[in-house]
């Protein structure tokens, strides 16, 4: 599980930096099939999203799960907690409704 945020985190890199050229910008997860992680992979997360605020201009980070999902009620909290003041965040169970909400969130605080 640590080996998966490290290895997502590499790989989001290059696209933090392409978003951050067009200005503020909302990062979006979609989860497939678990949310189930370890503590040491939330903490990684936790330093995933301070970068991406500090460096790369990011204002929010969004998670797409539907309720299908496992482990979705009982993480949600820890991810919350992950993104607590740093950034605004939010879980959605679609990603219209993600993307409604990421576009508001950037009209209004831009």
């Amino acid at each position: 599980n640590r080996e998966l945020v490290q290895e997502w985190s590499n790989a989001a890199i290059p696209f933090c930096i392409e978003m951050q050229q067009d200005g503020p910008w909302v990062a979006v997860a979609i989860a497939s099939q678990s949310m189930l992680a370890t503590p040491d992979a939330m903490q990684i997360l936790r330093k995933i999203v301070q970068i991406s605020v500090e460096q790369f201009d990011c204002r929010a980070h969004v998670v797409v799960a539907g309720p299908e999902v496992d482990g979705r009620g009982l993480v949600e909290p820890v991810f919350e907690k992950a993104y607590e003041g740093l950034c605004a965040s939010g879980f959605f169970d679609d990603y219209d409704s993600a993307k409604r909400w990421a576009k508001q969130l950037l009209s209004q605080n831009g």
